[in-house]
Order: C-alpha cells, then structure tokens, then sequence
C-alpha cells in the first residue's frame, strides 16, 4: 500500500507498507560450508537441510521473513524568502538568510527477524550440523520483547533468559528441532537532513548546503543472527552480541556535512 504527495506548496512525501510472509526448508544455499551460514548464529543449523530424508520437518518461516514494513520519504520546501507564502516581497539581501531552505528525511520501521534455539553442542540427526532445540512436554514459546541490562549487562530478547531456556530440551535422534519460532528485534532508523540553497548573483549558479544526521534518535536495533541462544551456554544465553548497522558499524547516530557549488 503506498501513499504519495508529489508535491502541493513545497511538500512531497511517499509512505508505504508492505504485509509478506516467506516460508522455505532453509534459507541458504546447500552447496556452501555447513560451519556456518548467512542467518545461522554462526552453526548453520537453519541454513542446510539436517534430515535428508525428511526435509518438510524444517518448513517454517524464511530467516529473512518480515512480515511488516513500514517506510516513509519526505522532502519539504520551508515557505519563507521570495515568491513564498512568507516574506515573498522581502530584499534580495534577506532572502539569501530566510530563503531557499528545506527539510527532507527517511522513516523506517520492520518487525522482528527469526531466530532459533540450538539445544547442545552435539549431533543428533545430522553428523555435521548441530539440531535446534525441541519445547519440553507441555511448555509453550517464551514470549520476546527486547530487554536492556537482562543478561551480565546485556540485553536480550527474553525478559527472563534463564526462565525461557526452561522451556527448551536438546534434541534426540532423528529430530532436526524448530526452526525460526522466536523474533528478536526488527530495523529501526529515521535520518534527517536541513538545506539551505543560495542562488549567485551569476546566471544559473547555486551554493548548497546540507546537514545531514543518521539515526537520529540514537536507537540501537539488535541483530537476531546475533543472538547466544545456546543451551549450553546458560550463563549467557539470551544475550545480544551485535547490532542492526545504520550509517556505521557501531548503529549509533552520526552526521554529515556537505557543500556545493553548481554551475
């Protein structure tokens, strides 16, 4: 679904959404190393098929699935200086300090990416690849609602990391375990940008300036391939190691400064 404003007194802007849903066997391609895969939380174990003889035993929802998504441009000429609502009769010395300036910005939002719980450092199924964890007899998932400070000072997409590991055993031979059941956080990031344009006394000559800032709540947005969700690591299971990146690898806020000289 899209929504766009192409341009009525300085403001255009397009917003859409998009509702999807993915389901595949693996979400990887099978003739790559089987020690890790692109989504796998460095086992590869969601990304190769573990029964051969039982693929189906695997189809769940894709690593890459999400199943809302909302983005938003917007660029709006701010209605002051010459020939605007605001000051349009103003000197030409003042219009090159209130005129020619303009917001612009990018919104996005997506709901978590899967995740899996890997029941222990052994073989169960496959000689190669590590099997996913199993839900004990009469448990239900854990719910996941990303949570600061939960593990050593780390956060986690569990409120309670040593009470969801509860709800979890290893995996028993023949069994390949479930496959993207949880969801960790999604992708977060609004980026802004101020332009001023000065037009020169010289036929068709401009300077631009913009400043430009990514990120600009400062939020971090955690990886679910990042996830330690191994049983046999209790002490530390649960917890995030790396982030969604936005403009660097730290995903934290930055800017930028330009300037432009057109003729």
């Amino acid at each position: 679904m899209t929504l766009r404003e192409r341009g009525t007194r300085g403001l255009q802007f397009t917003f859409n959404y998009t509702l999807s849903k993915s389901l595949d066997l693996t979400s990887d391609v099978e003739r790559g190393s089987p020690e890790g895969g692109t989504f796998s939380n460095g086992f590869g174990i969601d990304s190769y098929i573990v029964d051969a003889w039982f693929p189906q035993h695997q189809y769940s929802q894709s690593d890459f699935d999400v199943r809302h998504q909302f983005n938003a441009n917007w660029l709006y000429q701010l209605p002051f200086g010459r020939g605007k609502a605001l000051g349009s009769n103003v000197p030409r010395w003042m219009n090159h300090i209130i005129g020619g300036w303009q917001l612009s910005g990018i919104f996005r939002l997506t709901s978590g990416f899967p995740f899996n719980v890997v029941g222990c450092f052994c073989f169960p199924t496959n000689q190669t690849l590590i099997g996913n964890a199993e839900l004990l007899p009469g448990s239900s998932l854990p719910s996941t609602s990303t949570t600061l400070n939960a593990v050593q000072g780390f956060p986690s997409p569990f409120a309670d990391p040593q009470d969801a590991i509860n709800h979890f055993r290893p995996g028993i031979p023949g069994e390949v375990g479930l496959r993207n059941v949880l969801r960790g956080d999604g992708y977060f990031s609004i980026d802004a940008g101020l332009g001023k344009t000065i037009f020169l006394p010289w036929k068709e000559q401009t300077l631009q300036f913009r400043w430009e800032t990514f990120n600009v709540t400062n939020t971090p947005k955690f990886d679910s391939a990042s996830v330690n969700a191994a049983m046999y690591t209790p002490d530390t299971f649960g917890r995030y190691t790396g982030t969604l990146a936005t403009c660097d690898a730290r995903a934290g806020r930055c800017m930028q400064l330009s300037l432009r000289y057109e003729f």
